[in-house]
């Protein structure tokens, strides 16, 4: 008697493990940051090395700084939604400021390219970019606050939402 309850005992513990290890796995699959990655240039075409990216949250002024590889190329560490500034400065040339809205689980490529001049000249950039992103395959389904208050959902059920983004199926 006392050899099947330790060994229902380590069937229930053996389960609670499996169910710990489903829960992680689940929650690793979650992607609630955003990236911003580019190329940084001369005029002419050149790319600039060692350039300084940073990234200045509107909303909270945290600041994430990075530099440029020996291919011009740099890529943010993961950031929260919302807006940013990013300014992108190199000895010899104009700092570029340009504002980008960052989305969840979304890759932002933001190309830069610095003009010779003092490096206290500022060149504030304002222009959208396209939508579509080409790097990844995420699928999100983003919906802002008046879209679902205006939605016409029976019952108020914020469940019903979920049948609103591709590739969803009812069970």
């Amino acid at each position: 008697m006392r050899r099947t309850t330790l060994i229902r005992a380590g069937y229930r513990w053996f389960w609670i493990l499996i169910l710990m290890g489903a829960a992680t796995a689940a929650q690793a699959q979650i992607v609630d940051t955003a990236v911003v990655s580019g190329l940084v240039k001369d005029p002419s075409g050149a790319v600039i090395v060692n350039a300084e990216v940073s990234l200045r949250s509107a909303a909270t002024g945290l600041e994430s700084k990075t530099t440029t590889n020996a291919d011009g190329l740099y890529v943010s560490p993961p950031l929260g939604t919302g807006d940013y500034d990013v300014a992108v400065k190199a000895p010899g040339f104009a700092t570029v400021v340009q504002h980008v809205r960052l989305e969840v689980a979304q890759r932002k490529e933001i190309d830069v390219v610095l003009a010779p001049g003092k490096t206290t000249q500022v060149v504030n950039v304002k222009a959208s970019t396209v939508q579509l992103d080409t790097q990844n395959s995420t699928l999100s389904n983003l919906r802002t606050e008046t879209a679902v208050k205006n939605l016409p959902l029976n019952s108020r059920n914020f469940a019903q939402l979920m049948s609103l983004a591709a590739g969803v199926a009812p069970a």
